[in-house]
């Protein structure tokens, strides 16, 4: 009797430690996807060609007042003014269906300070893309953000 309580209590120790371990590779897994979405807006922000063939500003390069999800593309989709919504773990058991990606443009002056109106430069006008992803995983809260800076025409 005495043996087979010592084995349980040993077995729910060894069950609770798997537990743990499952979850915390679970949450790194979407932590990673996170960041490569992050860096796939990011990395489209810096090559895309900022004009259109009418040599309209495009809207992911347009400057925001709050984050929006205008002009946001990704694997072929585009988000709109609430964010682009995309799955985190898709090839899992348990996707995460509902990770929203908002994105933030700014001017920015010379000197790499924020501004509502372009600096006035031969070479261009300097902008700010910040990309966030949010995200819930086992009722807590998780976000990212990357921001990169390029020259539009």
């Amino acid at each position: 009797m005495v043996g087979t309580v010592l084995f349980l209590i040993a077995a729910l120790g060894i069950f609770s430690g798997l537990i743990y371990a499952y979850r915390l590779a679970a949450e790194t897994r979407y932590r990673d996807n996170a960041r490569f979405v992050l860096k796939s807006l990011g990395d489209e922000f810096l090559v895309q060609k900022s004009e259109d063939e009418t040599g309209d500003i495009k809207t992911m390069f347009v400057p925001t007042e709050s984050a929006t999800g205008l002009g946001l593309l990704w694997q072929g989709t585009e988000g709109e003014e609430a964010g682009l919504t995309v799955t985190l773990g898709a090839n899992t058991g348990a996707p995460i269906a509902d990770a929203l990606v908002t994105r933030e443009v700014t001017y920015l002056e010379l000197d790499g300070m924020p501004s509502t109106t372009p600096a006035s430069s031969t070479g261009g006008v300097l902008v700010r893309g910040n990309f966030r992803i949010a995200y819930s995983y086992a009722n807590r809260n998780y976000s990212q953000q990357l921001s990169v800076v390029r020259r539009i025409p």
